[in-house]
């Protein structure tokens, strides 16, 4: 499987929001991918295999950090590697843009999620109580200084 990351453009809209309904239990809306593929201070990529996109990044860098908004891959091209390829394109991306610490939220619960981060550099540094509705759960509060 051949996988090409690059940045999203509007064509992508519909299917970013299509993978964020897959994957999230409050995704991202058509109208708000929109918005963040207008506005300078978001960021997305997409990964794709053979044309179709498998997964997509929403970042967002304010004042030299990078804030990790959304990383997702499409549930039946998980176990790839795709998740992990995003990661490093966010980390050369935000280093490239000179940033220092890039942070992201995780459920509590989602193990996958936490060792993939944990296997790009990201450290837990912190909890934030209640942060995710649907079901309501705290979320893991993660760092990687670059």
């Amino acid at each position: 499987m051949k996988i090409k990351i690059r940045l999203a453009e509007e064509k992508d809209i519909k299917i970013i929001a299509d993978i964020e309904s897959e994957c999230f239990t409050t995704p991202e809306s058509e109208s708000s991918v929109k918005d963040v593929i207008e506005n300078p201070v978001y960021e997305a990529f997409v990964a794709e295999s053979d044309g179709e996109v498998v997964g997509h990044t929403i970042t967002m860098t304010s004042c030299g950090d990078t804030d990790i908004l959304s990383v997702a891959v499409r549930p039946s091209f998980r176990r790839f590697g795709i998740g992990k390829m995003l990661m490093d394109n966010i980390i050369v991306t935000a280093d490239k843009k000179g940033v220092t610490d890039v942070f992201l939220e995780v459920r509590k619960s989602n193990i996958p999620a936490i060792s993939l981060y944990e296997k790009t550099g990201f450290e837990k540094i912190g909890e934030r109580k209640n942060f995710y509705d649907l079901p309501r759960e705290d979320a893991v509060l993660m760092k990687k200084s670059i």
